[in-house]
């Protein structure tokens, strides 16, 4: 099926924070009973139909949190428009780590990349009675890195639906923002071309003419 529109997401965070499963709910996909990790990469599509009828074809990139994957990660972080950096509220070590991605991201990515965003996921808010990482923590590092910041649980799904719907709202305003600036473009190329001045007739063209026949 064709679609109006490509994006590229990525997830990123440490191994065994549920970025796969997270990736398959998000996708619509049936997860699997006994899941292994990742090796280094896999990527699912989705075809997703916005409220303005437009389609989009959503890439979920799903990267190996190892750290021996991890540079293979990196090759595919330019051209994404949006991130999602996961960690397991039930595993402080992988919270401490979101620097570690984010220093990845600050320095590897495409500076021009105006409309990628971030977005910080807390998963497993299934086992909140084992949770290591509070609620006010993690919204105070989304807070201050200027993410939104989410939990869900992937396994069974809560949160997703919030998470999905701020998604395909936010691709719709992208699409919006990118439309509009390619009229701007379109109408300053038409504006300048009614400008250049027509060019006049020589004076031997007009006498030419003048004399025919």
């Amino acid at each position: 099926m064709s679609s109006d529109y490509i994006f590229k997401y990525l997830t990123l965070g440490d191994f065994s924070v549920g970025k796969t499963t997270l990736t398959l709910r998000f996708t619509g996909e049936t997860i699997p009973k006994n899941s292994m990790s990742t090796i280094g990469i896999d990527f699912k599509t989705k075809i997703f139909t916005l409220s303005t009828g437009k389609t989009v074809k959503l890439l979920l990139y799903d990267t190996a949190g190892q750290e021996r994957f991890r540079k293979i990660a990196s090759n595919y972080y330019n051209g994404t428009d949006c991130v999602f950096l996961v960690f397991d509220i039930t595993n402080y070590e992988t919270f401490k780590i979101l620097s570690f991605w984010m220093d990845e991201l600050s320095e590897r990515l495409n500076q021009n990349q105006t409309d990628l965003e971030i977005i910080l996921i807390g998963n497993k808010s299934d086992l909140a009675e084992s949770r290591k990482v509070t609620r006010e923590d993690a919204e105070e590092v989304a807070e201050k890195m200027k993410m939104k910041y989410f939990e869900i649980s992937a396994m069974k799904g809560d949160g997703l639906e919030e998470l999905k719907n701020y998604c395909l709202q936010r691709i719709e305003n992208v699409i919006a923002q990118r439309e509009k600036n390619m009229e701007e473009e379109t109408y300053d190329v038409d504006r300048v071309s009614k400008l250049v001045e027509t060019p006049k007739k020589l004076p031997n063209q007009e006498k030419k003419n003048a004399t025919c026949c």
